[in-house]
């Protein structure tokens, strides 16, 4: 779960079934399936999650109208709350989990985003999609 704060997403699938839900203002959510030759939109600041719904790997190019790529994890955001806030809320009569979830997410780190390297974009010259 992921949102990203300075563009909408575009995605264009391109290989395997994939499933979309994406989360609105008050509670609302809408959930879209996809195949090879779709176009798919999440809109800015929406929280959003990709599921594999098939039987092999899902293959999709993201594409963002932005100078950086930037996004935000439910997961990094949880690790930047306050721990009374996240524990006291999600595991008010449950302590004890809500300490490993704690020691889970107190550390949370953006994760890298990272070019692909020289070498995989040479085996992929020659592919079709």
């Amino acid at each position: 779960m992921h949102w990203h704060p300075n563009a909408d997403e575009w995605n264009f699938f391109i290989k395997g079934r994939a499933r979309i839900t994406i989360f609105g203002a008050e509670g609302t959510a809408r959930t879209f399936d996809y195949i090879p030759g779709d176009v798919g939109i999440v809109p800015r600041n929406m929280g959003h999650f990709v599921e594999n719904i098939g039987d092999e790997p899902i293959e999709m190019l993201e594409v963002f109208k932005a100078d950086e790529f930037r996004d935000f994890s439910l997961f990094q955001w949880m690790g930047e709350t306050p721990k009374k806030l996240v524990v006291d809320h999600l595991f008010k009569d449950d302590p004890e989990n809500g300490e490993i979830f704690w020691n889970k997410v107190k550390s949370a780190e953006k994760d890298e985003v990272t070019l692909p390297s020289f070498e995989d974009v040479a085996s992929d010259a020659g592919r079709e999609l």
